[in-house]
């Protein structure tokens, strides 16, 4: 049976140094970039065990995001624990991520205060659908009152 990983055996691992720049994993890594390692009998991605090595448990529901978004990095330093929603908007180029980034609406108003409110998980401009709103009736009181001339 191979020996149990220890701390020791891990960090002789990681190229670390300055606490400022990222400490790469230099074992083997993903496909996707991440360092991976057979710990405690099952394979497990290198920055989720360094953090768990300084840090203690992942808490529950949370995920481990590189700050530096180098997915090889096993700086402690370098990361933290988030949420699936944090880490895709924080960390995504998707249309979730960047509508989360704008501050006002196309029209130029605010995303904030009394001016926005979410409808179906997307953010509104009370400005925009009040102006909407004031044109659509206009609309139809023109129409109706066309409409009943003589």
């Amino acid at each position: 049976m191979p020996a149990k990983n220890t701390p020791k055996s891990f960090w002789a691992r990681v190229s670390s140094g300055n606490a400022d720049v990222c400490w790469p994993w230099t074992g083997k890594i993903h496909a996707k970039g991440y360092g991976v390692i057979s710990w405690d009998g099952r394979n497990m991605r290198t920055h989720r065990v360094a953090y768990e090595l300084v840090r203690g448990a992942i808490p529950e529901g949370q995920m481990i995001d590189h700050t530096c978004r180098n997915r090889a990095c096993c700086n402690p330093g370098h990361l933290r624990a988030v949420t699936a929603k944090i880490n895709s908007i924080e960390n995504s180029e998707g249309i979730a991520a960047r509508n989360s980034k704008k501050t006002h609406c196309p029209k130029g108003h605010p995303y904030s205060g009394d001016n926005v409110y979410v409808e179906l998980g997307h953010r509104r401009c009370r400005a925009c659908c009040k102006a909407r709103k004031d044109i659509r009736n206009a609309r139809r009181y023109k129409s109706s009152s066309e409409a009943v001339k003589p």
